[in-house]
């Protein structure tokens, strides 16, 4: 047989079979004065197989019966999934091997979800030791974080070269990406990142210190005091314990004393007290989800109430100080008149919480401070020096997890020993990110070799 036809390149395709992946490679360039020995040149497409994919454990070839006018076909089989390459008849007597299938194994799959996982995580992806795909195939992943949470995800194969790109499911419930910090605060990162992203934005506004709070990198924990409530409701024995450090990225006071109000706490499986309808609420539910507003108008119970923190009526409703802001004797009892240390929480427009605190103020300035920061709704927390602090965490040289005192008189390490009073915990969320990339095995295949001729 004799072949003529200028060498060319032919990109492989590759098709899902009801037996797993087919991917199809390409071989180029032949021409010969005498038939093919096809016997021989099954041997060669298999050598060269085994040595572009070492670990598919290639262990033959079978192809069809060679044309001088277009590609002819060669399966080679391996331990794994078939492989169909193509062969394009070229000039000199030569075939070009040139195949565009990426092949890489499971475990660097999963090892590129796990680092792109802000928690650790145990993924499973795939469904064989090694994986041959064409562009634009995806492998789907099951990501289970270690704090019991789960996400799914999926690998999507952008070329031949192994270039790959991870593509996550938003947990069920999980909030919208807010764009930024907003209002007309000047706001700059602080504390630890997670995924290159702060966690935490830090300003000011009339003398009073804020601190915007990613939602989809963090979600609140109410944690009970050592006295207060009484009982201590919840494991954590009035602190974040040694085993919960590593995902902390801040905390800060709670409300006032619950002998002091009428309002509700529930946490970890208790009922403390009823929530009150009326009453200001931070309400956080079991995927993490935390909002701010009025008990029986905005936020209710249910079964995936987690955690609700009453505290007083609103301090802002409908983006605005409430009439009573001006009025210092509503908002609880001060050891220095009505400027004293106080702190706040609220809501912003994208689901983000905002803390406030300063020394020395009303509330109406703290209202005001959060009106500038973009909140709609908001709780004043608790007042005076002795309580009010804000901290953020993150690992330090020696590998142990360290305060920062941000906002308060209180000292860095605040919450990482027991405190007497009930606290607000900011843990980093279980989440993969989305869009980053990577390259994930070796190049295709791709060689010359001289058409064996009978």
């Amino acid at each position: 047989m004799r072949l003529r036809e200028r060498s060319r390149t032919i990109r492989a395709v590759a098709a899902v079979s009801a037996s797993g992946l087919v991917a199809a490679a390409v071989l180029t360039g032949c021409s010969t004065s005498g038939g093919v020995d096809v016997a021989a040149l099954q041997r060669s497409v298999t050598a060269q197989a085994r040595v572009a994919y070492p670990t598919l454990g290639v262990v033959s070839s079978r192809c069809g019966t060679p044309t001088t006018q277009r590609p002819f076909t060669c399966t080679v089989r391996t331990a794994s999934a078939p492989i169909t390459i193509k062969l394009t008849p070229g000039a000199h007597g030569v075939l070009t091997l040139d195949a565009e299938q990426a092949v890489f194994t499971t475990q660097a799959v999963a090892q590129f979800v796990a680092s792109n996982g802000s928690v650790p995580s145990l993924p499973s992806c795939g469904a064989s030791p090694t994986i041959v795909a064409v562009p634009g195939a995806t492998v789907p992943c099951d990501v289970n974080f270690t704090d019991g949470s789960k996400q799914a995800a999926q690998v999507r194969v952008l070329d031949g070269a192994g270039n790959v790109r991870l593509d996550a499911t938003p947990p069920p419930g999980a909030p919208p990406a807010p764009v930024s910090p907003g209002g007309s605060v000047a706001w700059s990162p602080i504390g630890r990142t997670v995924l290159g992203k702060p966690t935490t934005y830090g300003g000011q506004a009339s003398g009073v210190g804020l601190a915007w709070l990613d939602p989809t990198l963090l979600h609140p924990v109410l944690v009970a005091g050592t006295s207060d409530p009484s009982g201590s409701p919840g494991p954590w024995g009035g602190q974040v314990p040694p085993g919960q450090r590593g995902a902390l990225a801040a905390a800060f006071n709670s409300g006032f004393k619950m002998g002091d109000i009428r309002g509700g706490w529930i946490g970890w499986g208790t009922v403390w007290r009823p929530p009150e309808n009326g009453d200001a609420s931070l309400v956080v539910t079991s995927n993490g989800q935390a909002t701010v507003g009025v008990w029986g108008r905005d936020v209710n119970g249910g079964p995936d109430v987690a955690y609700v923190r009453q505290n007083l009526t609103p301090l802002i409703d409908g983006g605005q100080p409430v009439a009573s802001a001006g009025s210092p004797g509503a908002w609880g009892a001060s050891i220095s008149g009505p400027n004293t240390w106080r702190s706040a929480l609220g809501i912003d427009a994208h689901g983000a919480l905002v803390f406030a605190a300063g020394g020395g103020i009303t509330p109406a300035v703290l209202a005001q401070a959060l009106v500038a920061a973009g909140v709609q709704r908001a709780m004043e927390l608790d007042i005076n020096p002795s309580w009010v602090s804000f901290n953020t965490y993150q690992a330090g040289a020696d590998g142990a997890v360290h305060g920062t005192k941000v906002y308060g008189l209180h000292g860095d390490d605040r919450y990482l020993s027991p405190d007497s009073r009930d606290f607000i915990a900011l843990l980093v969320r279980a989440v993969v990110q989305s869009g980053a990339t990577t390259k994930l095995g070796g190049p295709p295949l791709h060689a010359v070799i001289k058409s064996p001729t009978t």
